[in-house]
């Protein structure tokens, strides 16, 4: 097996897991400025289309799906973590970068959701530091005491 595909390996095992994950975000905290807030569905809508993309191999439509999302919906943890994960299936050092800020301002809105805590972890070991990897998993693991995934 290539280099390359192990390091998409974990990111596509999250997104498999996070396909209608009842612990996944489905709705913003506040909506955008003169815009009406989105119903449920448009959101499931929209997570399912970056979600889409990103299984097809569509990285830039991905990311401009995620990037409209979070203009349109700053707060949105969700949003934010596509963002991210399009950035992190990248896997360059850069993109790693972004990937990381992605994580972080999905964690900012997220309250208790281990994904993306998780997936911080998952480029702080690509990054090879060990200790924030385990700080990453570790909150990942309290956010979710009873997912199983966390503790593979």
């Amino acid at each position: 097996m290539n280099q390359p595909s192990l390091k998409v390996l974990p990111l596509m095992v999250a997104l498999c897991c996070m396909t209608g994950c009842s612990g996944m975000p489905t709705h913003s905290a506040v909506a955008a400025p003169k815009q009406p807030p989105l119903t449920a569905s448009a959101i499931q809508r929209r997570q399912d289309a970056v979600i889409d993309a990103i299984r097809q191999g569509q990285s830039e439509k991905a990311k401009k799906l995620a990037e409209e999302w979070v203009l349109e919906n700053p707060k949105s943890a969700t949003a934010h973590m596509l963002l991210g994960l399009c950035y992190h299936t990248q896997g360059d050092a850069a993109s790693l970068e972004l990937a990381s800020s992605g994580y972080n301002a999905s964690r900012q809105f997220s309250g208790q959701d281990m994904w993306p805590h998780y997936l911080a972890g998952v480029v702080a070991m690509q990054r090879q530091n060990t200790h924030q990897a385990l700080e990453h998993f570790s909150s990942a693991a309290l956010a979710d005491p009873d997912n199983i995934f966390v503790f593979e």
